[in-house]
């Protein structure tokens, strides 16, 4: 049975004694830039958004909620990209979701395309001598941990938008790095199982739904009796319905 103690936070209750709990600030890389908001206002303006693709991109929610890094969906000239020197994507950067869906982590891959962060996103770099990417992906991603977080210091009020300062401070579990790495690959081999159930009852559902459709549409257009003489509707996508029944 594993040891517990109190991790001294009232919304979180008892912890594992081997974890500690320390807010997200003190994982990030040293430097000015280990954090970076997107730009806000006159710094990038609708007008600033070509209606042609360019290879210049910009960042946003939709690209880091769908993992798809590969896509451009908003594009800028490459004077406006030269400008924004400090809002640029680089490799191993981290981007979080600000507003809407909020919370929700995905990082830039080794091969990428020159690029921005929206105003909805705000870039970080994390010190992975100290915390595993691959399991601050599962706290944030796949988790409530963080929401249940978000949740219990708005007091219970709305939150649509999340801030720097409100992200350097959210709570992360933590033990060594060693112990890190053999919790994701567990987490690995556990998730593809659920992740393996969940698509096969959603390809269930989907029959199901199919088959109902379909019976609703038989009953409706042939009746409940079965054998009951059919005609030609006259409508080419119905078919044949009941005898007894008129389009």
């Amino acid at each position: 049975m594993r040891e517990m103690k109190d991790s001294g936070i009232e919304w979180l209750g008892e912890i594992d004694k081997e974890f500690n709990v320390a807010p997200l600030k003190f994982f990030l890389e040293k430097g000015k830039d280990s954090i970076k908001t997107g730009p806000f206002g006159s710094q990038l303006s609708g007008s600033d958004f070509l209606s042609e693709p360019s290879d210049y991109w910009v960042y946003n929610q939709r690209s880091v909620i769908d993992n798809n890094f590969r896509d451009g969906l908003a594009f800028i000239s490459q004077e406006k990209f030269e400008s924004m020197i400090g809002f640029q994507v680089s490799s191993n950067d981290i981007l979080i979701t600000t507003r809407g869906t909020i919370g929700k982590i995905n990082r830039i891959p080794e091969k990428f395309n020159k690029g921005i962060i929206h105003p909805c996103i705000i870039k970080f770099r994390i010190n992975e001598e100290l915390i595993n990417y691959k399991l601050l992906r599962y706290i944030f991603n796949e988790s409530d941990f963080i929401s249940r977080q978000i949740h219990y210091k708005s007091n219970a009020t709305t939150i649509d938008v999340i801030y720097s300062d409100t992200l350097k401070n959210i709570l992360i579990p933590i033990c060594d790095l060693k112990r890190q790495n053999i919790i994701c690959t567990k987490l690995e081999t556990i998730c593809l199982k659920v992740d393996t159930l969940i698509a096969n009852q959603q390809s269930q559902i989907e029959k199901l739904k199919s088959y109902k459709q379909s019976l609703i549409t038989e009953v409706v257009t042939k009746g409940l009796n079965k054998n009951v003489p059919m005609k030609d509707s006259g409508v080419e996508w119905i078919g044949e319905i009941a005898s007894t029944f008129s389009v």
